[in-house]
């Protein structure tokens, strides 16, 4: 079952490739494929691992798990493209990088898995280059970025795998650490966040949700996986770094939200200050840190998915993102202003949206131990929402919107109950406990040891 899994998005990239000129079929297609996909990835928890070439081929049940979870909220972008068109080759560059990421959780070769996972990142840089509006050099920066994050990598896995291959015991300790620094890069914490920001700025929905969840998703997979191996001898330093580093996400998310002037540019913030918040709980070393860094990580995708959506709905109806463009958009776009504002304001962490409660426990955890760093916290996590009110401020205006159109109905109301998710899940977190109980202990074990 695991070869058709990893075989199965080159061949969904194939035919999205053939229907490409059809913008409801292929809409249509890639959102069911990716349904099915999400589907065999939980189905397959108990199959047994599989050999290619001597390699072992493998997807855990949190593996499956974390990606069925990603996988489903890139098929709510894939059918939004029908009435929002995005380039023509999006729906085949996802599935590659999709693929790509696939073989790289999947096959057990820390080298191997690097190439993959770095061929993964290009499709996706690809697939943001594809949309952008006008010519600029952030690709041929973010190639280098990840190059050179590859090349960290790849030579972690020669040191690592070097001696383990000629049967020396004691392999260098520059390996581990060139391999978090890599890993470090490619999540965009702090300080390497500003390679990863010109994606959430394009005007398309799926290069996000590729760069804001299913990278980021993978990335947590397999460094959780390294930590029981080779990230093994730095002990529990990778949880302090995770934790410092998140925080510093944090702060550098909240001030940056504060002042952009287009709602791309604040949704490439918000969601750089909710993975620091995530990065924080998943190196906080609690009882609760592993529990707490999932829902966030969840909550997140949610947001930013909603969100996303959202922008380039109002993006399409009033000819841009930009701020001072929104005013009076309420008058044309209320059911998509209503579930953008909803999920900016879960990103932001602010009551009673889902975000609250990570933000919250995060505040708590920090204050017990070091006030000064808890009241900065706060201060940056109200920026946020005072720029989403500056948005509010001018969606709600009632002046005439010259040259706009109204709303894209099916993408507003997708929107909408997206945001009302959001809205529900912080109102009455136990509604969803039960039915999402087993799936939660799946991802569960995926967990940073104290």
């Amino acid at each position: 079952m695991i070869y058709g899994i990893l075989l199965f998005p080159f061949a969904a990239a194939a035919i999205a490739f053939a229907l490409r000129h059809l913008r409801f079929a292929a809409a249509t297609f890639s959102a069911f494929a990716s349904l099915v996909l999400a589907a065999l990835l939980v189905l397959q928890a108990n199959a047994p691992a599989a050999t290619l070439f001597g390699r072992t081929l493998a997807l855990s049940a949190p593996v499956g798990a974390h990606l069925a979870f990603s996988v489903a909220l890139l098929a709510i972008a894939f059918i939004s493209t029908w009435p929002l068109p995005e380039n023509a080759l999006s729906w085949m560059l996802a599935f590659l990088a999709l693929g790509f990421l696939l073989w790289a959780v999947a096959i057990e070769i820390t080298s191997l898995s690097v190439l993959f996972l770095i061929a993964s990142t290009v499709f996706m840089v690809m697939c943001a280059s594809a949309d952008s509006t006008h010519p600029s050099m952030w690709s041929m920066r973010a190639l280098v970025t990840l190059v050179t994050a590859g090349f960290l990598m790849l030579a972690a896995a020669w040191m690592v795998e070097r001696p383990v291959m000629e049967g020396m015991t004691t392999p260098s300790q520059a390996g581990p650490i060139l391999l978090f620094l890599g890993y470090w890069i490619l999540l965009a914490a702090f300080p390497f966040s500003v390679w990863q920001f010109p994606a959430f700025r394009v005007n398309a929905s799926i290069p996000r949700v590729l760069f804001g969840v299913i990278l980021p998703h993978t990335l947590l997979i397999q460094l959780m996986i390294q930590l029981q191996g080779a990230l093994a001898p730095l002990g529990s330093l990778v949880p302090a770094l995770l934790f410092y580093s998140g925080m510093a996400t944090l702060i550098m998310g909240g001030v940056g939200t504060a002042a952009q002037t287009t709602l791309g540019g604040m949704l490439a913030y918000l969601a750089s200050a909710e993975m620091g918040a995530v990065l924080m709980a998943l190196g906080s070393g609690a009882s609760s840190s592993s529990a707490l860094g999932v829902t966030g990580l969840v909550h997140r995708g949610i947001g930013l998915v909603a969100m996303g959506i959202g922008i380039r709905t109002l993006s399409l109806s009033l000819g841009n993102d930009g701020l001072e463009t929104m005013r009076g958009a309420f008058r044309r776009a209320p059911v998509t202003v209503t579930g953008t504002l909803l999920a900016g304001l879960s990103l932001s962490g602010f009551p009673p949206l889902a975000g609250f409660a990570t933000r919250f426990s995060l505040y708590r955890m920090v204050a017990s131990e070091h006030l000064p760093w808890a009241v900065a916290m706060v201060i940056t996590g109200l920026l946020p929402a005072a720029a989403l009110a500056r948005f509010a401020l001018r969606a709600f205006q009632v002046v005439p919107v010259p040259r706009s159109r109204r709303e894209r109905l099916w993408p507003a109301v997708l929107v909408l109950a997206l945001g009302s998710l959001l809205l529900f899940i912080g109102i009455w977190p136990q509604a969803l406990s039960s039915l999402f109980e087993r799936w939660r202990d799946v991802l569960l074990f995926l967990t940073i040891p104290d």
